[in-house]
């Protein structure tokens, strides 16, 4: 991949990374999630509403690229990022329906 889209792939792990961080700080607060303040739930769900190729469009010339077979890490690190934020998106909309019993 690196020698098909050098100049486009250069920034892709640097980005993935910071993208992968923002979500898993997140994920790592477990159950103190739900002590969020709702200013933190609007961060929490800016962060995970787009998926990594809608926040870089920049990589989506690259995206058809990355397979299992042929780029098996990043394709487990990208799913595994997709996994986490549609939890998050899921943790999100629960918070808002139970806000909206209560």
């Amino acid at each position: 991949m690196q020698v098909l889209a050098d100049d486009q792939a250069a920034d892709l792990i640097p980005d993935h990374d910071a993208y992968f961080a923002d979500l898993a700080g997140y994920c790592s607060r477990g159950s103190r999630i739900a002590r969020m303040s709702p200013e933190e739930f609007l961060k929490m769900k800016r962060a995970s509403e787009k998926s990594f190729f809608e926040k870089h469009p920049e990589y989506q010339a690259i995206k058809s690229f990355i397979s299992k077979s042929g780029t098996p890490d990043l394709f487990r690190d990208l799913e595994l990022t997709e996994k986490m934020r549609a939890a998050l998106l899921e943790i999100f909309e629960l918070h808002v329906a139970d806000q909206s019993v209560q």
